[in-house]
């Protein structure tokens, strides 16, 4: 299940996790009992990422998983971090 931003939260900040180099935007994410995803495609469209995580944790634990799904787009795509 792919979605927008739940309602009173706000879209990532321009530029995405590169920092505009090179520039990424959110493409989608979302989660449900036991997998969270998230998709990423460069400005260009040349880059795409995307990734789905099958959890099992406590739901504080859980919590986590989307922050981490999106930490791992840098180590993957952005050469200065």
């Amino acid at each position: 299940m792919i979605t927008d931003p739940a309602p009173g939260r706000l879209p990532p900040p321009s530029g995405g996790p590169c920092a505009g180099n090179p520039e990424f935007a959110a493409g989608g994410g979302g989660s449900a009992p036991g997998f969270t995803a998230a998709t990423y495609t460069s400005s260009d469209g040349r880059l795409q990422f995307a990734v789905s995580v099958t959890v099992a944790m406590d739901d504080a634990e859980r919590m986590t998983m989307p922050r981490r799904v999106t930490s791992a787009l840098p180590s993957v795509f952005c050469p200065a971090t």
